[in-house]
């Protein structure tokens, strides 16, 4: 078995970001947008229709 070195190794200098035009919007960055916005309306509904029962826990509600 062969043993590590203690000596320091160098450490590795960063990577240079990369200039260059920014990227497009493509159809794939608008339906994530749409999927977000879907989830969100359907979460905001969930709750005005679940606020409706009054407060929780809601299957004590008041017939």
């Amino acid at each position: 078995m062969s043993r590590r070195s203690s000596a320091k190794k160098p450490k590795a200098k960063k990577a240079a970001l990369a200039v260059g035009p920014k990227p497009q919007t493509d159809i794939y960055h608008v339906m994530l947008f749409m999927s977000l916005a879907a989830v969100s309306l359907a979460c905001l509904m969930l709750y005005l229709e679940l606020n409706s029962y009054g407060s929780f826990p809601w299957w004590n509600a008041p017939r």
